[in-house]
């Protein structure tokens, strides 16, 4: 009887931890978000963030390795947001006009990374943001390709679908990365 109340409190206790440890995670994640969308990334420090979260120094250490990790995962909850409020923005055309849910994404997804600080960082390393968002924004880019492809609004050969949707990431970055440099508005 005791033994199986020991494991109980043992597992209890385990679960405990792993949600504190989740809490932490979110906590950091949330003050790196708010620090460097007003900051920037570079104007962001470690110790600010976890001074924000209120967590110590050191147990940042338990969540990720470097800052520049911390910003990778900021990045990947950003781009899945993104594509989340760009579902909640398209909704009402996404069966009539696929094409055009397309372009209001691409607008959406242009106009994100211009304004929030945060992009600025991610905008002088296109090979890393391409990377993340080709692989964050595929399960929307596919599927809002493929309803276009459908209506006969696109035509791709099944082959060249990941070819296009390459090319559209590329030109977020580049279009993005142009208007920060003041190429064009």
């Amino acid at each position: 009887m005791i033994a199986a109340g020991t494991t109980e409190k043992v597992a209890s206790s385990g679960d405990r931890v792993a949600r504190r440890r989740a809490e932490n995670r979110k906590n950091l994640l949330r003050a790196a978000y708010e620090l460097m969308s007003k900051q920037g990334v570079e104007g962001t420090s470690v110790k600010e963030v976890t001074s924000l979260a209120d967590i110590g120094y050191g147990s940042f250490f338990n969540h990720f390795k470097t800052k520049e990790e911390l910003v990778l995962c900021v990045l990947d909850c950003l781009i899945h947001n993104l594509g989340q409020r760009n579902d909640l923005a398209t909704a009402h055309i996404k069966s009539d006009h696929p094409a055009e849910v397309i372009n209001t994404s691409v607008r959406l997804v242009i106009n994100e990374l211009v304004s929030n600080q945060i992009w600025s960082w991610l905008l002088l390393r296109p090979d890393l943001l391409v990377e993340r968002m080709r692989a964050g924004f595929h399960a929307f880019g596919m599927r809002d390709f493929n309803v276009a492809i459908e209506k006969e609004r696109f035509i791709f050969e099944p082959d060249q679908l990941e070819i296009g949707w390459s090319a559209l990431v590329w030109m977020l970055a580049g279009c993005a990365k142009d208007i920060q440099d003041g190429h064009i508005a």
